[in-house]
């Protein structure tokens, strides 16, 4: 049955379109908040799980956004769960779709991140939700982002913006190293440094988290450093360094956690089993089985 052609719902008007677009963004103008929306940039995907192992957040995007979780944040909060304190906050935002057109970055991703400038927190887009306002018009105009707040795994994260990069550096795996003899220059966080002839071909590797009184704190660590080797930035620095004593097992320690004791259990663990014991089911030089 066909709806009554006497009444126009002006589902393809494009000056209707375009007046419902201004609206909703001037609205979002003026009543929401700047946000800097960093796209995922997947670097390795496992092949049997198809888990993302490997990301990057190296570009960011200034965009306004409309905060519609206006009374507090969502989700469960700050609760004391048997792994400790988690804070589980979640946001939800309102973005115009045209303004991921002009950006021509495409639609908002699950994965991505967005930084919120009140707390100055990452949260991560959990879900995109485009027909929220179900077509006015014949058209949608705008994205709903689901959010929750961005837990850190080792993602690399390098955009320019200081408050951004130092949740990487404040929640990294890191080594701290004590530097001497060196040549004056100082590090600079965020560049790289290396031991070895040039960084193509280092044994060990690193970026710059912090350089404060003769300590050099890397991340993305990659080899293994040691002593009596020079370690070079690429700025021209170049010092000696000593090692701390836990970076001898930094495989199973964390030096970022002091509540740690998976290198505990590991060493524990090596005293139970006996792996002198013959294999009693094996044919190969078993003593208990004859050869007739």
């Amino acid at each position: 049955m066909a709806t009554n052609p006497y009444f126009n719902k002006n589902y393809s008007s494009q000056s209707e379109q375009d007046l419902y677009d201004d609206l909703m963004e001037e609205s979002i103008k003026i009543h929401g908040i700047d946000v800097q929306y960093l796209p995922r940039d997947i670097q390795k995907i496992d092949s049997l799980f198809k888990d993302v192992e490997v990301s990057r957040f190296n570009t960011k995007y200034d965009i306004e956004m409309f905060v519609d979780s206006v009374e507090q944040f969502g989700g469960e909060g700050d609760f004391l769960s048997k792994f400790g304190v988690e804070i589980r906050d979640s946001l939800e935002l309102t973005v115009m779709v045209n303004r991921f057109d002009t950006l021509n970055i495409g639609r908002p991703k699950e994965g991505d991140l967005i930084f919120f400038p009140f707390n100055k927190q990452l949260f991560e887009v959990m879900f995109v939700e485009d027909e929220q306002i179900f077509y006015t018009l014949g058209k949608k105009f705008v994205y709903r982002l689901k959010l929750e707040l961005f837990e850190y795994s080792n993602q690399m994260i390098n955009t320019g913006v200081e408050d951004i990069d130092n949740i990487q550096y404040q929640n990294a795996y890191s080594i701290e190293l004590t530097t001497f003899n060196g040549n004056g220059i100082d590090f600079v966080v965020g560049e790289n440094v290396y031991q070895g002839v040039d960084l193509s071909s280092s044994t060990a590797k690193g970026r710059v988290a912090s350089w404060e009184n003769n300590t050099l704190e890397l991340i993305d660590v990659v080899g293994k450093f040691v002593e009596g080797v020079n370690v070079i930035g690429d700025g021209g620095a170049s010092y000696e360094i000593d090692l701390p004593v836990y970076y001898q097992d930094v495989d199973l320690d964390m030096p970022n956690d002091p509540l740690s004791d998976n290198l505990d259990f590991e060493k524990e663990g090596g005293k139970v089993v006996d792996f002198s014991e013959s294999n009693p089911f094996s044919e190969e030089e078993n003593p208990y089985i004859s050869d007739k």
